[in-house]
């Protein structure tokens, strides 16, 4: 778009319509010269007449039909055919064929056909249009924009009155093009500075153009919207009848209050600003779509209603309990209990379901950054044990086969589908092997929203937890996943109370439904480069101090891609996890589970489009330190390195300086010291045999550089014999 802005887009002073049509042909619009309105003066009554430059009296068309034998199709992006059309023509308007560049959404709003009016009422069913590319039409209706779509042909009125599609074998005309009548012009509409991108067009209205469902990334406009219930909604409807629409800034304030909501708080502020005598409702769907993000939220609307005299009327009605707090009940007998010690064997082991992460009647989480592959080593997870089996070695899990349920509430379920068919794919899983005990769900709509914050306090929404434990009950869930927690709540992250009232649902689910619960949860930033640890988990204390085990994943950082010899534009496909982030219920394991991002295609490639390529976990181990090094050369070196009576000249630690211990070692085993993977096993050699005492650090003195610098001598570890 920043090129349609640069090259198409007037700014200041007209420019000659060649170079709109040049513009539009270099963006890969194809287009043809139109019929040009021109402005003479009637010799009868002297009035300035706009005549179409066809000449024909009767032109019912003025400034909108083919000016070539092809009309449509002989559109181009070619710049020589164009050049030659517009010297030929330099007057005229300019045609775009629809369909392979984009297909356009023809709203009329005259003649009574009020296609504005079509539109809103669509909006209401299915909602709002998403913010796209747009033009003012030369009658006063608009252009939307789409990017294209198979099967979208031009329709009169298909999806409704006033509403036209111009698809394949359609055109429109462009900016700067003027028109008869009243000898308007076509123009971008611009909003907040510059014209939006163009985007897909949703579900439920390429259903009505083009007869079928779009695909999930069609639909991937929709966005996150705040929860909030139907009595909130009834509320704050309530609190704006205290509020003035007629004062602008506070029309613009509450409009910004309400973007969170989504399409609940348009409809909302629409309604609202009819009170308006100059209500568009064009002009108020055009300004929600420029509102940004802001600070405000719907609460302030509350305020600035009860500063004027507004209460809830719901409040009045009956005095209602403090939210979360159960309604008083009568105190139940408390006792303590004596402790009596009985045998060990008899008490029941830990549930564990699987790699002593995932455990039943527990809430356990993975802490991760970004990229950091936390969703595909999930659900490879997930896979792994729905199949029962070690997916790359097959062997037999001890638990066996177990029944596993996954929520994502940031992806949509195809994208899951890709990740989840990548994984599959690589190891070869059959859906009979899977056999049904893997379930999965996204979520975008809130639907999964344990608790939430209002202006009462914070709400929890025991209905869903139910719902949540009916269907685990159910389908006989062994674990529910969600990935990441912040989707399961609004309230606040950094407030240890309010979590604790979200963690509390998810015990309560852990324990009645008698399986683990697993949450996925994102670090705080400035964690790059350093191992993660759970202490970096994002927001209160009180998510980690909730989970009884964590793991926590950190990719590889560029001294351990240099130590095992990865390069460094690879690192990143690396990822370790630390199971025992928190012990609490296991003990310390010190071995690292490596994982290498395998580069998988689905093979879904189409005429348009490439194939999907997702990295799916494999287990990875570094390379050992003596990979193709035997004992005998071991004790060979050892004897090298004992027979050196000058440190300095070929023992030194530094691995810069020429005489690098390290470049005896790569001598003596005949490898490359030039060749980083050559050095950076030298190096994890030097590391082991360090930490082993086969070699002891000493200081010795450097004359040149007037220092001790650190050297290396054999030590006490190495054994000649």
């Amino acid at each position: 778009m920043a090129a349609l802005m640069a090259s198409v887009v007037p700014i200041g002073q007209p420019r000659p319509m060649i170079e709109y049509a040049l513009a539009y042909a270099a963006l890969g619009w194809p287009v043809f010269p139109v019929h040009w309105v021109d402005q003479t003066i009637d010799a009868t009554t002297g009035e300035i007449v706009n005549r179409c430059s066809c000449k024909r009296p009767s032109c019912d068309r003025s400034g909108k039909h083919p000016l070539t034998g092809g009309g449509f199709h002989d559109a181009t992006t070619d710049a020589s055919q164009v050049r030659d059309w517009w010297a030929r023509w330099p007057m005229a308007n300019i045609g775009m064929a629809t369909g392979a560049p984009c297909w356009v959404l023809d709203i009329d709003f005259r003649h009574g056909k009020d296609g504005h009016l079509t539109i809103e009422q669509l909006e209401r069913e299915h909602g709002l249009l998403p913010q796209t590319l747009a033009a003012r039409s030369g009658g006063g209706g608009r252009h939307l924009f789409f990017r294209p779509s198979l099967g979208v042909t031009c329709s009169t009125e298909r999806v409704g009155r006033g509403v036209d599609v111009r698809g394949e074998g359609g055109y429109i005309i462009v900016e700067p093009s003027r028109v008869g009548g009243t000898y308007s012009f076509y123009d971008w509409d611009v909003l907040a500075g510059e014209p939006p991108e163009m985007v897909d067009a949703p579900a439920w209205l390429l259903s009505m153009v083009a007869g079928r469902p779009a695909t999930a990334s069609q639909a991937s406009h929709v966005i996150a919207e705040r929860y909030v219930s139907p009595e909130t909604l009834d509320d704050l409807r309530s609190a704006l009848a205290w509020l003035d629409c007629h004062n602008y800034k506070q029309w613009i304030e509450v409009g910004h209050a309400l973007k969170a909501l989504g399409d609940n708080g348009f409809w909302l502020w629409d309604e609202w600003s009819r009170g308006y005598p100059d209500y568009n409702f064009q002009q108020i769907r055009d300004k929600w779509h420029g509102f940004k993000p802001t600070r405000i939220n719907y609460e302030s609307i509350f305020s600035r209603a009860q500063s004027r005299g507004w209460q809830n009327p719901r409040a009045r009605q009956a005095p209602q309990p403090q939210a979360g707090v159960e309604p008083a009940q009568p105190a139940k007998p408390i006792n303590a209990s004596a402790f009596k010690l009985r045998d060990p064997s008899t008490i029941e082991p830990r549930d564990w379901l699987y790699k002593r992460i995932f455990i039943r009647r527990y809430v356990t989480g993975t802490f991760a950054p970004g990229a950091a592959a936390k969703t595909q080593i999930s659900l490879y997870d997930l896979v792994t044990m729905a199949c029962g089996f070690d997916l790359a070695t097959r062997e037999p899990l001890r638990r066996g086969a177990l029944r596993v349920w996954y929520i994502n509430v940031e992806d949509d379920l195809e994208e899951i589908e890709r990740r989840l068919a990548a994984i599959c794919l690589h190891y070869s899983i059959t859906d009979a092997e899977l056999g049904g005990r893997l379930f999965v769900d996204t979520d975008r709509e809130g639907r999964y929203l344990v608790a939430e914050t209002t202006r009462d306090g914070v709400i929890v929404r025991r209905a869903v937890v139910d719902a949540i434990l009916a269907q685990i009950a159910g389908r006989g869930i062994d674990l529910f996943l969600v990935d990441p927690l912040v989707g399961l709540h609004a309230v606040s992250e950094n407030s240890n109370p309010e979590m604790n009232r979200v963690i509390a649902q998810l015990r309560r689910v852990a324990e009645e439904g008698a399986c683990g619960v697993h949450v996925i949860h994102h670090v705080r930033k400035g964690t790059d480069g350093d191992e993660v640890s759970v202490e970096d988990g994002r927001g209160a204390s009180a998510i980690k101090d909730a989970c009884r085990a964590v793991r926590t994943l950190t990719p590889m950082s560029e001294r351990e891609a240099a130590d095992f010899g990865v390069p460094l534009e690879r690192r990143r496909f690396y990822v370790w996890a630390n199971n025992s982030g928190k012990p609490n219920l296991a003990p310390p394991v010190t071995a690292r589970d490596w994982y290498f991002l395998e580069d998988v295609g689905l093979g879904n490639a189409r005429h348009d489009r490439d194939e999907d390529r997702i990295g799916v976990p494999t287990p990875w181990k570094p390379p050992s330190p003596f990979d193709g090094v035997t004992l005998d050369d071991c004790r060979r070196l050892w004897a090298a390195i004992g027979a050196v009576s000058e440190p300095l000249s070929c023992l030194r630690k530094d691995a810069q300086s020429t005489a690098w211990i390290g470049v005896m070692i790569c001598d003596r085993l005949g490898w490359d010291p030039s060749e980083e993977s050559s050095r950076a096993q030298a190096k994890r050699m030097i590391s082991d045999w360090e930490a082993n005492n086969v070699l002891e650090k000493i200081m010795v003195r450097d004359v040149k550089k007037g220092r001790d610098v650190p050297c290396y001598r054999l030590g006490n570890g190495a054994k000649l014999s």
